[in-house]
């Protein structure tokens, strides 16, 4: 009964809870990386709340998206989705917005020669986080771990490490100022550089608040672009099952775990009709791994005739601990992987359609080069609180290796 408490009057007026697929029926599944809640009553009064405001994103962009992904899959088009690991709340101001829009934008500038870009940013929404454990320990004393500002605060202090229900309200209005100054910004730019978002849809009380249905259909309107993580992919029936009700183009994250049984039975779960650029498959693999898992996946989907679109994330499985134990990713092992990637679909009659990348316009020290960045430079402009990411300078020259191989392939 609890359910029907937050639901958007639309959902009860539609009586949609007696059809088989409503926003929140997920909750009849067994579900991972949703912290828990002390106070379910404040949750659901948030909720409630949400689910009575506007949407942040409308319907008409995500079929444009749909279309333009369309154009992906018959290689008319490369995606660059990149963009912040994790977002702050805080993050909203005009000045920030347009810093980190026009990087993107100069990210895709590089290849605009070679293939027209279709940008989609990790933003205005990317507010929540999967974690290993759910709990952080030091000195023998345990809080809950960081989830993302949706969740909870970064600081190892038990009264911000709490999960707290007003911080998705505080998410909600962050991304709707993120999405004013990225829709005035659109609207100055040439089509050519529009931005789409994009955040995983991890926290599935806050996306299904901003789910709503529009001629007969549903829409996540929290983003133009939401994707399945890997953990949730792999361990979570709740997340696979909210997201195959929603008419999103949706991409999932697919790692070294994920067998061609498994991920078959998802894309056509997700993707019943066999949509040409419904289904975004990341691959996340690292670069001593890919060469011996991507070419099965890609001969599988082959043999079986899936229409997916394939996209690089060379990042997270290059993610390791420093020798001084600080969490890095290595440059040339992101360069490694992308180059394998491309010369892997090059021979197995496929074609990489994108690339995924975690970037800043900010001069950090997160990522090691050996050039701008050794091993003892890292602390000296450590910024992000849960990945790290690339800085302009080693974004623009993955984006030019990137070019290259557009080139040879093309």
């Amino acid at each position: 009964m609890f359910l029907l408490v937050w639901l958007p009057r639309s959902i009860v007026m539609d009586k949609v809870f007696e059809l088989s697929w409503h926003p929140n029926s997920w909750t009849s599944y067994p579900f991972t990386h949703i912290p828990p809640y002390e106070n379910m009553q404040r949750l659901y009064s948030c909720l409630q709340e949400i689910s009575n405001t506007t949407p942040l994103i409308d319907v008409d962009s995500i079929n444009l998206l749909s279309q333009k992904l369309f154009k992906v899959w018959n290689r008319e088009y490369f995606i660059l989705q990149a963009g912040d690991c994790a977002e702050k709340i805080s993050d909203h101001d005009e000045a920030i917005v347009v810093k980190k829009v026009s990087f993107l934008r100069e990210l895709s500038d590089i290849i605009q020669d070679v293939y027209s870009p279709l940008l989609i940013g990790r933003i205005a929404g990317q507010y929540a986080k999967p974690r290993s454990t759910p709990y952080e320990v030091r000195s023998g004393n345990a809080l809950p771990s960081y989830f993302g500002d949706l969740v909870n605060l970064p600081e190892y202090d038990s009264n911000v490490r709490k999960p707290d229900p007003q911080r998705l309200l505080l998410a909600y209005q962050a991304a709707q100022k993120v999405l004013h100054h990225i829709k005035k910004l659109n609207k100055e730019s040439e089509i050519a550089s529009y931005l789409f978002t994009s955040h995983e849809a991890l926290h599935l009380y806050y996306e299904g608040a901003l789910t709503r249905r529009s001629e007969k259909r549903w829409y996540n309107l929290s983003t133009h672009y939401p994707w399945l993580g890997m953990r949730t992919a792999l361990h979570s029936l709740a997340h696979v099952e909210y997201f195959k009700g929603i008419s999103n183009p949706i991409a999932i994250k697919i790692g070294p775990t994920m067998t061609v049984n498994i991920l078959m039975r998802l894309i056509d779960k997700l993707n019943p009709e066999n949509l040409p650029g419904k289904i975004a498959l990341i691959h996340r693999l690292g670069c001593d791994l890919i060469n011996q898992i991507l070419p099965a996946w890609i001969s599988y989907i082959n043999q079986n005739k899936r229409n997916v679109i394939w996209v690089c994330d060379p990042m997270h499985g290059n993610t390791e601990l420093s020798p001084n134990g600080i969490k890095t990713r290595y440059v040339d092992k992101i360069q490694q992987e992308i180059i394998s990637a491309f010369d892997i679909h090059n021979s197995y009659d496929s074609f990489l359609n994108g690339i995924h990348l975690e970037v800043t316009p900010y001069d950090v020290t997160e990522c090691i080069d050996n050039e701008l960045v050794c091993e003892k430079d890292l602390l000296s402009n450590y910024c992000s609180c849960i990945d790290p990411r690339l800085n302009p300078t080693q974004a623009k020259q993955i984006m030019q290796l990137v070019k290259n191989k557009l080139l040879e392939v093309r």
